[in-house]
């Protein structure tokens, strides 16, 4: 009897050793999954975390390029403000040497045009002295002929006729 009660007592104690065993094992188990589980969960939070801050610098990325697309349109727009003023101002001071120019040559086209109609009327006025001076000497010849005609006892007629003609 002792030796049966021996093994089947070694039965229970195999038993509860099993059970203890595998009851550890079990545990252990079930502490590899919690560790596990936790493991997953925190690189699940540290992706979450990641990719929020990803997202945070893609957005201040994003918010960096949004400032400076705006502030190179306006670097730009000012640009081409400046660019069509300088233009502008460009064609109206040509505008206005073209016009200064064309004035220019208005006054010298009227200043010669005064000059030649005076230097027209000098022409014009010289020659009436002359033919004057020379109605004059004629009318004086004509006279002195006239005189002389009438002294000699010639016809003076003729000599009265052109007279006549010439004062007209």
């Amino acid at each position: 009897m002792g030796f049966d009660v021996f093994f089947s007592d070694c039965g229970y104690v195999i038993n509860f050793l099993f059970l203890v065993y595998a009851d550890r094992r079990y545990q252990e188990a079930e502490r590899k999954k919690r560790e596990l589980a936790n493991r997953k969960i925190e690189q699940v939070e540290i992706g979450n975390r990641l990719w929020e801050e990803e997202i945070f610098r893609r957005r201040e990325l994003s918010a960096q390029d949004f400032q400076s697309e705006m502030h190179r349109r306006e670097r730009e727009k000012k640009l081409l403000t400046e660019f069509a003023d300088l233009r502008a101002r460009t064609r109206t001071e040509n505008a206005s040497r073209f016009r200064e120019q064309l004035q220019k040559q208005c006054n010298d086209k009227r200043i010669a045009l005064l000059a030649n109609r005076q230097a027209d009327i000098d022409r014009h006025a010289a020659f009436e002295r002359q033919w004057q001076r020379e109605d004059e000497e004629f009318i004086t010849y004509t006279k002195n002929m006239i005189e002389k005609k009438t002294l000699v006892g010639n016809p003076v007629v003729p000599l009265l006729k052109t007279v006549k003609v010439s004062t007209i």
